[in-house]
């Protein structure tokens, strides 16, 4: 991935120097450093605060308004070796995985399906590392600075397809194929129903992710959310009709924040809440289901 805004690290005294990559997880950015500078017992700080994991990485990228962004690297023999602490990625780095085996272009349908499985799997443990901080920073400006918290909506777009395009590339890799074989295979199957659900259950892994339902969130109060949803839907449809489609792929991100302001809860909390309660499926449901149905559809074909 070839980096927006240059980063760079500098090991105290020395010049800085600029990593070929931008981290997506704290990870990564301790084995850049440790390739770039060689340092194994170190502290990463942005500014003056210590940079030790995911979040504050993301938070450091989501602060950072310059042209380049710089880490500061203090070696102290007193912080745990990242040489250590990453015995056992690196050993099971070095098992070498089954190659999968190409046909005329393409994989099997078994092995597309795998793949399509590890690769939603990989993506939704980075998302589960990131998503607070993207989260934070659109409920800082939703409902009080639309510019500002459609920039923020689209940062987080962004990051979720750079991201997936990193752990596309990786998993394929580990499988020794291209990227472009895995693309080529989903063309190949686009008609086949298993690969367009695998492939939808993969999408949704990069904007959900698995949380506990908290005890507060009853069914009750479930209800209340949803007949408020349906209603905002409607009331703010009516009032903006999608135009393009960036309209549509903010409307996600809207109904979330919304409901987080409103009910304090976020969009995987109560997803968690309609998977217990069994929204999609359960009869009792649908008078809501047909009413947030109807809320979208009406406003969408009236737009056309």
């Amino acid at each position: 991935m070839e980096a927006q805004v240059h980063i760079l690290v500098r090991l105290e005294d020395e010049e800085p120097q600029e990593l070929p990559a931008v981290p997506l997880n704290i990870e990564e950015l301790c084995n850049l450093i440790y390739k770039s500078t060689g340092a194994i017992h170190f502290k990463v700080k942005y500014r003056d605060a210590i940079i030790s994991n995911t979040e504050q990485l993301l938070t450091a990228y989501l602060e950072n308004k310059e042209p380049t962004l710089e880490f500061v690297i203090e070696e102290e023999l007193s912080m745990p070796s990242y040489i250590g602490s990453s015995i056992q990625n690196v050993s099971q780095s070095l098992r070498q995985p089954k190659k999968l085996i190409v046909s005329n272009g393409v994989i099997s349908k078994a092995d597309l399906l795998a793949l399509i499985e590890e690769i939603g799997n990989a993506a939704q443990k980075r998302v589960a590392e990131t998503y607070k901080s993207f989260l934070n920073k659109r409920q800082e400006f939703y409902s009080i600075d639309e510019g500002k918290w459609q920039l923020a909506a689209f940062e987080h777009l962004q990051f979720q397809e750079t991201l997936l395009a990193g752990v596309l590339g990786d998993v394929c890799k580990q499988a020794g194929i291209n990227p472009l074989i895995f693309n080529t295979s989903c063309r190949a199957n686009e008609t086949d129903q298993e690969v367009r659900d695998s492939l939808e259950r993969m999408t949704t892994k990069l904007i959900q992710v698995n949380v506990q339902k908290p005890e507060s969130l009853t069914k009750e109060v479930f209800h209340q959310i949803m007949e408020y949803q349906s209603q905002f839907l409607e009331n703010f449809l009516q009032r903006n009709p999608p135009r393009f489609p960036a309209d549509v792929i903010l409307l996600h991100f809207r109904e979330g924040d919304e409901l987080m302001k409103i009910f304090g809860y976020d969009e995987n909390e109560i997803s968690a809440a309609m998977s217990e309660f069994k929204f999609e499926t359960d009869g009792e449901w649908e008078p809501l289901r047909k009413k947030l149905h109807d809320a979208v559809e009406n406003c969408m074909s009236g737009s056309q």
